[in-house]
């Protein structure tokens, strides 16, 4: 097939797709597509490098401090209008601010940083784009329905990246295909920046494509057809594909970890009880560990099912190096920083080009110190709280919220996605909102919505 009538076929495809959400969907403002932007940037590429004038940041640590104004300008902008949202919509904003401490606590931490970081200003510059995903998810938890605003939001996500990676990959390689600048390694990364996002964005959007099939039930809601529900399933095989040629072992883990563990809540043994569920996976842990001491298993499923060595593609490598080179074991270098100034240099001497331990626990610990690994375990144990109260509450959404939860603590093993301008960072911050969100007086509602719409 021609790539022009594919790009033309795909994109008639991915509209009819927004289409039909648009318009079967109540309780969805226009204002959602501002986190839709967001959202589509944070799990793509970004803007300057769509736009061919990105620098290369990776070359040399001033460059990387420097950033792009292009990607300055489109970051702000965005800010700006959700403030522009959020100003109409008082009722709702207040209460949710007020009953989410943790993460207040957490970007106030980052702010302080700035007063000990060696480099001030970028960390500032960071730290307001940061916030950034605090407003951007408030747009979306101060809609008339919390919940079907998110479904909205993930499912454009969806319907935007995953088809027009597989027409990048397949008809147009320039875009779609890259070579690893260091190792040389032939990757297939569709429209993100290299294969382990490719991965991410397939992950995330394959384990919601499933729950919204299988624990949704799409096919029994109402203004939903067997079209609807055959563009799912597209959608599905679509995201398998893509997550098995990225080579992503830690995607391809992650993505049926949250199939299994939306299966398992949703509709299996466990349904509505997490609780169990967690006592039931320690158990496996425990039981995994003994038999690793005693068997050897961790080498035949590392090297042998996933393909790679028992170093983790050299990432236990790093994380020594990383460790090794130093930064305040209270506070750490402050927010974003550590990777700046002749530390990011030293590393560099011996992994050229790496700006991430690839490791969300480390990076948090060289960044924060021991109150940024305190906070950010408050922080996971409140997602896990109102996801798993959202279930008690019989939400299927709940399934949803906990299996990204959970795939996130998995990931973050490999990778580090956490307080990062990163896609299922942000996921993780509109989680924590979305219960008081669910929970929030409907007082008010109507002027909320009309202020969306003004």
């Amino acid at each position: 097939m021609p790539p022009s009538i594919a790009k033309l076929l795909m994109t008639a495809f991915i509209g009819w797709l927004v289409w039909r959400d648009m318009k079967r969907r109540t309780g969805v403002s226009p204002a959602i597509w501002i986190p839709t932007l967001w959202i589509l940037v944070l799990g793509s590429r970004p803007v300057s490098v769509w736009m061919g004038k990105a620098s290369e940041v990776s070359r040399s640590t001033e460059s990387y401090a420097a950033g792009s104004p292009i990607d300055r300008m489109f970051w702000f902008a965005l800010i700006l209008l959700a403030l522009g949202v959020l100003s109409r919509r008082p009722v709702k904003l207040q209460r949710l601010i007020a009953g989410n401490p943790v993460v207040i606590t957490l970007a106030l931490y980052w702010g302080m940083s700035v007063l000990w970081s060696d480099f001030p200003m970028v960390t500032l510059k960071r730290w307001i784009k940061e916030l950034g995903h605090v407003l951007v998810a408030l747009v979306v938890c101060t809609e008339e329905d919390p919940e079907e605003s998110i479904q909205a939001l993930v499912s454009r996500f969806a319907y935007f990246l995953v088809p027009f990676s597989v027409l990048y990959i397949k008809y147009f390689p320039h875009i779609g295909r890259s070579y690893n600048r260091w190792t040389w390694e032939y990757m297939y990364i569709g429209v993100a920046e290299q294969k382990n996002g490719l991965g991410m964005l397939s992950f995330v959007s394959g384990i919601y494509v499933y729950w919204e099939l299988f624990i949704l039930k799409l096919k029994d809601l109402e203004k939903v057809t067997k079209a609807d529900v055959v563009g799912r399933w597209v959608l599905l095989l679509m995201t398998v594909y893509l997550v098995k040629i990225s080579n992503s072992a830690t995607s391809l883990v992650v993505l049926f970890l949250g199939i299994a563990i939306a299966w398992a809540l949703g509709r299996g043994p466990f349904k509505g009880k997490p609780s169990k569920f967690e006592a039931t996976f320690v158990t496996v842990l425990v039981v995994g560990y003994v038999a690793d001491q005693i068997f050897g298993i961790r080498e035949f499923i590392i090297v042998q099912v996933l393909g790679r060595d028992l170093s983790l593609t050299d990432r236990t490598e790093i994380w020594r190096i990383v460790l090794a080179a130093g930064t305040n074991p209270l506070l750490g270098a402050g927010y974003y920083s550590f990777w700046l100034g002749p530390r990011a240099e030293m590393i560099w001497a011996d992994r050229p080009g790496i700006n991430q331990s690839h490791n969300g626990y480390i990076e948090a610990y060289i960044n924060g110190g021991l109150f940024a690994i305190g906070l950010l375990v408050f922080f996971l144990l409140w997602v896990r709280r109102s996801q798993a109260k959202a279930m008690s509450l019989d939400s299927r959404f709940g399934v949803f919220g906990y299996s990204i939860f959970a795939v996130a603590l998995v990931h973050n093993y490999s990778e580090a996605t956490f307080f990062r301008m990163s896609l299922l960072w942000f996921l993780m911050i509109l989680l924590s909102f979305s219960l008081r969100a669910r929970e929030a007086p409907k007082a008010g509602v109507g002027s909320l919505r009309k202020g969306a719409r003004g």
